[in-house]
């Protein structure tokens, strides 16, 4: 009895997907009978080279890998930075210039805003304005005045036992 149900969901299972084929299958032989072709001619057409799709960057890759060199960029900067803020600015014009490289290897945007793709547009006012905070940045005094230098609490006679 057990087998048997194994035996029927498996049989279920297997008519399902041969329905989910069939539903897939329709628009291909809705137009292989409206341009009255056989699977033969179908099968000659794909085999031409204008049928292929072109070949493309795989941008997205591209991009993970961009993530990952800023990330590590900025993590070695971190620690030998002179001053708060430098991460951000070196951010703002790092990123728009590896975003506009990018944009530049995918071919699908428009290149509607003044030539560039709206992307690469605002990477460009991003590198102004990394520039303008870092310009900025290294005119603020290296120690603000108004900080106060952090003393840790001393330790409780019980903890030093």
């Amino acid at each position: 009895a057990k087998k048997l149900a194994i035996l029927e969901s498996v049989v279920k299972k297997q008519e399902k997907w041969r329905n989910e084929l069939r539903a897939s299958l329709r628009p291909l032989l809705a137009n292989m009978e409206l341009y009255h072709l056989k699977p033969s001619d179908v099968e000659q057409r794909a085999k031409q080279a204008d049928c292929k799709s072109l070949h493309v960057h795989p941008a997205q890759l591209y991009a993970s890998v961009n993530a990952f060199l800023l990330a590590f960029l900025l993590n070695a900067i971190f620690h030998r930075r002179k001053r708060h803020g430098i991460l951000v600015g070196i951010l703002f014009i790092l990123y728009p210039i590896t975003r506009i490289v990018l944009e530049a290897i995918r071919a699908d945007n428009p290149l509607d805003t003044g030539g560039l793709t709206v992307s690469q547009a605002v990477s460009v006012a991003g590198i102004v304005f990394g520039i303008l905070w870092l310009l900025w940045i290294y005119r603020q005094p290296l120690r603000s005045p108004r900080a106060v230098a952090f003393i840790p609490p001393e330790e409780p006679e019980a903890a030093k036992a």
